[in-house]
C-alpha cells in the first residue's frame, strides 16, 4: 500500500483573521459598612508585622547558619593545612632520601660494571 505524496501549503494562501477582545466588564464595588475598614486596617498591620517578623527570623536562621558554617570550615582549614603541610615536607625530605640512594646506587653500578670490563680485557 503506498502513502500519498506530502501535501503542502503556501502560507501566502491562507488569511487569518484574529478575532476582537470581548470588551472588559466593569464591575462597580459594593461600599464597604462602616465597621469594616477599621477591622481591615488592624488585620493589614497584623499582616503586615507577623510577615516582618517572619522575614526577621528567617534572616537570623541564615546569619546563624552562615556563621557556624564559617566558624566549623576554619577549625577544619587550619588542622588540614597543618596535615599538608606535614605531609609535603615529610615527601620532600623522602625524595631527597630516594635521589640520594638513586645516586648512590648507580654510581655504584657503573664501578662495578666498570671493574667487570677490566677484570675481562686483562686477560
Amino acid at each position: 500500500m503506498a502513502t500519498p505524496p506530502p501535501y503542502f501549503i503556501d502560507p501566502s494562501l491562507v488569511h487569518l483573521t484574529i478575532p476582537n477582545p470581548p470588551p472588559p466588564s466593569v464591575s462597580i464595588p459594593n461600599p464597604p459598612s462602616a465597621s469594616t475598614p477599621k477591622q481591615s486596617r488592624a488585620l493589614d498591620i497584623f499582616k503586615i508585622f507577623v510577615g516582618i517578623f517572619i522575614i526577621l527570623i528567617l534572616i537570623a536562621i541564615l546569619i546563624a547558619l552562615i556563621i557556624v558554617a564559617r566558624q566549623s570550615n576554619q577549625y577544619d582549614l587550619r588542622d588540614s593545612n597543618e596535615k599538608i603541610a606535614k605531609l609535603q615536607r615529610e615527601s620532600t625530605e623522602n625524595l631527597t632520601k630516594l635521589v640520594q640512594q638513586q645516586r648512590i646506587y648507580t654510581e655504584n653500578q657503573r664501578l662495578e660494571h666498570q671493574e667487570n670490563l677490566t677484570t675481562k680485557y686483562r686477560f
